[in-house]
């Protein structure tokens, strides 16, 4: 008889974050994500494969490092936030990605944006982070300087 195969499982069930808590675990798909205005969020995986995409929220930012300090814009992430010396950084509207999640957002959008404008505008937008200028769309979401 052979060894059954178990799909891999979750480690945890989704659950309710708040955006206060620095001691909330990690967030994944399903997790229901309030913000600093009461809204309930229901995260998911995007189109570009990234959680929490296009969603406004600001996932990791107050959440605390081993060390007590709290991730904000601009920190770096450790390990234990999965994220290993990636910049943490939030949009204009206040969502919250690592360098590595922006970089599949821009790159997805980017993509999506010649496939479906066929004769963009000068200042034209596409979704929240593209304006097309100077013949080519252009990147206007936020950037690892």
């Amino acid at each position: 008889e052979g060894v059954k195969k178990e799909e891999p499982k979750q480690t945890r069930e989704p659950t309710v974050l708040r955006w206060d808590d620095p001691y909330r675990p990690l967030p994944i798909e399903g997790d229901t994500f309030i913000k600093p205005d009461g809204t309930q969020v229901v995260l998911k995986i995007g189109p570009a494969g990234v959680l929490g995409e296009n969603q406004n929220c600001d996932l990791y930012g107050g959440m605390a490092y081993p060390s007590g300090n709290l991730v904000e814009h601009g920190k770096l992430g450790t390990a234990s936030l999965g994220h290993l010396g990636e910049t943490y950084l939030v949009d204009k509207y206040g969502e919250g990605h690592w360098w590595s999640e922006w970089k599949e957002i821009r790159e997805y959008y980017k993509r999506k944006a010649y496939e479906e404008i066929k004769n963009p505008k000068d200042g034209q937008t596409y979704g929240k982070w593209f304006i097309y200028k100077f013949g080519q769309w252009c990147w206007i979401g936020p950037t690892n300087q």
